[in-house]
């Protein structure tokens, strides 16, 4: 015992002068907490310690040692007032920016090991979602919804655990995993939410079940939602369905609607070809030479201009040509211009987004 106490005060004293090489300080205070157990002298070595480990930054060796204080000296004085300490160290760690100086992995693994000290309510809410945000930008999506589901399921209610479901539906969505989007989306359904919420959670909803091949459902879902993210999901419906025509309709009426000065993206124009290529399917002549006359003009100098061109013109569903295009045009994943319609609707909100992921 005189030993252990000689080591933490000759310790404790070059701190308290400002002469203690941190590092060594802690290593030693290490090594001799490891022999002496026990009594208040533990507990003073584990706090010591601890400090000194949240000094130099050895994040997860300070909260193992105070998890190890609290364990045997729960009722201790000091390591309760060390306990409070770290959870504020932790919650600076991930709701201040401390946390982005580590390895994505090493991020969540030490959240996941030490996610008790997770402060309750807003902070500790926002600090979950912060951590599921970097790991969305990192393409973790699975970690990201893992964490989210632990939100979900244990933390949250009422409308906060609705929004919350919405991004991890989206992040199931993104995933490609559209059935677990519908499950959660449904456990948290909740009359009286927002209307904001209620149209966001509507649009997971439609193009969940779009995914799981459900077409007809997801236009219901969606009679009585408008906006540019609806169409698309509506054309994405019955393009699936096979029902070309009606796609080609709303694409064409999409971006006749626009303001006129705007100049079409190259999603937009890509959109155009694809309304061209639907009336072709359906056998929609009258329809193709509308096409023709209201776009010819501003896709006449962009690079799809000889696509579009010679879509419009007299050809046939059979031609080698045609059908070389509409593969082309099938193959275009719709995923991507969901996701970044989805972050341009409900980002600016704050919500989750993994449309530009790396």
């Amino acid at each position: 015992p005189s030993h252990a106490e000689a080591v933490y005060r000759t310790i404790a004293l070059l701190n308290s002068m400002g002469r203690l090489e941190e590092a060594k300080g802690a290593e030693t205070l290490s090594r001799a907490s490891i022999v002496w157990r026990g009594g208040p002298v533990e507990a003073q070595m584990l706090q010591l310690l601890a400090r000194l480990q949240f000094k130099i930054g050895d994040y997860r060796g300070a909260f193992a040692t105070v998890k190890e204080a609290a364990e045997t000296h729960i009722e201790t004085e000091a390591i309760v007032a060390l306990t409070e300490e770290a959870q504020a160290a932790f919650a600076d760690l991930f709701l201040n920016g401390g946390a982005d100086a580590f390895d994505d992995i090493d991020a969540l693994t030490l959240f996941y090991d030490y996610r008790y000290l997770t402060p309750s309510g807003v902070r500790g809410d926002e600090m979950i979602r912060n951590l599921a945000r970097r790991l969305i930008k990192v393409d973790l999506l699975e970690q990201a919804a893992s964490l989210l589901e632990y939100q979900v399921d244990t933390r949250l209610e009422g409308a906060a655990r609705a929004q919350i479901a919405a991004d991890l539906a989206i992040i199931h969505i993104a995933n490609r995993e559209p059935a677990l989007a519908l499950q959660v989306l449904n456990r948290t359904s909740l009359a009286g939410l927002p209307p904001s919420l209620e149209r966001q959670r509507r649009v997971l909803e439609a193009r969940a079940l779009i995914d799981a091949g459900r077409y007809e459902l997801s236009r219901d879902i969606l009679s009585e939602v408008a906006g540019r993210d609806a169409d698309l999901l509506r054309v994405d419906a019955f393009w699936r369905d096979k029902r070309y025509r009606e796609a080609a309709e709303l694409l064409e009426r999409a971006y006749s609607e626009r303001t006129a000065s705007v100049p079409l993206s190259q999603p937009a124009r890509v959109n155009i070809i694809k309304a061209a290529v639907g009336y072709v399917l359906g056998s929609d002549r009258i329809g193709l030479d509308r096409v023709r006359q209201k776009f010819s003009e501003e896709l006449s100098t962009t690079p799809e201009w000889a696509m579009f061109d010679y879509i419009t013109r007299s050809v046939t569903q059979n031609g080698a040509g045609f059908r070389d295009i509409a593969a082309r045009v099938a193959a275009i994943d719709s995923l991507d211009a969901f996701l970044a319609a989805y972050e341009s609707a409900y980002g600016d909100a704050g919500a989750l987004s993994p449309a530009n992921r790396s």
